[in-house]
């Protein structure tokens, strides 16, 4: 698992809101992972969490 896979399984097992996305939107092999959350939108750099945005 590379250092960025790793980050981002720390954050989603700390994370309240994650929620597994449908498997064939999922990308990491670890199946609790910021990268297979519903709630992750791609950018060209990376991703954001859209549970952290506020809405109005």
């Amino acid at each position: 698992m590379s250092s960025s896979d790793y980050k981002s399984v720390q954050a989603a097992l700390a994370c309240p809101h994650f929620f597994l996305d449908d498997e064939d939107e999922c990308v990491s092999d670890e199946e609790i992972s910021c990268l297979n959350c519903r709630y992750r939108r791609w950018t060209q750099e990376s991703f954001l969490c859209m549970k952290k945005q506020s809405v109005s």
